[in-house]
């Protein structure tokens, strides 16, 4: 058999011939040697602390574990939102292409923390440019159950000028005047104390909503 020197046309058929191998993809190599490629979730494979389970780092402003929000780890988010418009026609967007979740808590040395108020944004689009939005802000709080959209403290807004399955004439600001927000989990963690400025141990929140759009902007 003849060598495998590299050369072009040097087609032997040698196990490891050079002519033909199949060259890697770019995505299946681990280049910052943290043993993940960006196919198997690195998010950032120039830093060898950035993977998919990845230690999160709180306050630097970086998204270390890859689950898309910087500063909290294993972060997760579920949210389809069906839209029903005047003429029949439908569409469900995916609020959690881009989402974000901000929260404020009440601190006291002898209980867990309280959820008081939070602001929930959900992104169907990621493009530079593009609206495709649900914000949810409940500014007040007082533990699961259902909070009407009538209340002053809840508002929900619908910016829907670049949602797909949104027809021409439907692309406006919207904001829902009834309907409920059901607020089904809070868990901010068991441990009392106060922890401004530092991460909650545990946090997370499950809502659902049933709103129905009156006004527009």
């Amino acid at each position: 058999m003849g060598d495998d020197d590299d050369s072009t046309g040097d087609d032997d058929d040698s196990t490891g011939d050079d002519d033909d191998s199949t060259p890697a993809d770019p995505l299946d190599v681990d280049d910052d040697g943290d043993g993940m490629t960006e196919n198997e979730g690195d998010c950032d494979d120039t830093d060898a602390t950035i993977y998919d389970g990845a230690p999160e780092v709180w306050g630097d402003g970086i998204d270390q574990d890859c689950d898309g929000i910087p500063d909290v780890a294993n972060s997760s988010c579920t949210a389809s939102f069906t839209l029903d418009f005047p003429d029949g026609s439908t569409t469900t967007i995916d609020g959690c292409v881009e989402w974000a979740l901000d929260t404020t808590w009440e601190y006291d040395p002898n209980d867990p923390p309280e959820l008081n108020a939070f602001t929930l944004e959900f992104n169907a689009v990621s493009s530079t440019g593009f609206e495709c939005q649900v914000l949810i802000v409940q500014e007040e709080v007082c533990g699961t159950g259902y909070y009407d959209a009538a209340d002053a403290a809840n508002t929900t807004t619908y910016t829907l000028m670049d949602c797909s399955g949104v027809a021409n004439a439907y692309e406006q600001v919207y904001t829902a005047s009834t309907g409920y927000l059901q607020l089904d989990l809070i868990d901010g963690g068991s441990t009392p104390g106060n922890f401004t400025g530092l991460p909650l141990s545990r946090s997370s929140m499950a809502t659902s909503t049933w709103k129905t759009v009156r006004e527009s902007s």
